[in-house]
């Protein structure tokens, strides 16, 4: 048997690469003209062309990288929608940092997130969610 302290270094572990990950994620989702700008010029000046050439890699990365920038300067509004998505991240992220810390006092933290994570599935096993009937009109 697995001694509870290995149990609670395995979930702190995986707790810390799911909020690394949100972290991760969420920031790089800020600058995403200029990341794609710097990706672009890399794969040009580096060792990388060849290879991102015959893959097909390096004119999809420009393809997405010229809609990013005609999207930015037509439409610069619609920017808002990834900084909002960025900033989800960073506030999923630090809603488990409680978790992170102490998670057996917030183990219910984790059946919630869970659960909720799970309620996208609805309709397609033909099964509602667990909380799917309290919250029905």
């Amino acid at each position: 048997m697995i001694p509870q302290t290995d149990h609670l270094r395995r979930i702190r572990f995986w707790l810390a690469v799911f909020i690394a990950g949100l972290v991760l994620s969420g920031v790089t989702a800020f600058p995403l003209q200029s990341e794609l700008n710097w990706l672009v010029s890399f794969l040009h000046a580096g060792s990388l062309q060849p290879m991102a050439e015959s893959t097909g890699m390096l004119s999809w990365i420009e393809h997405v990288y010229i809609a990013v920038s005609s999207t930015n300067a037509r439409y610069p509004f619609l920017a808002y929608g990834t900084d909002w998505l960025a900033f989800a991240h960073l506030v999923i992220a630090a809603a488990f940092i409680g978790p992170y810390v102490d998670p057996v006092r917030n183990q219910w933290f984790l059946f919630v997130a869970s659960a909720l994570d799970c309620s996208q599935f609805d309709g397609l096993s033909g099964t509602k969610p667990l909380f799917a009937e309290r919250f029905a009109s």
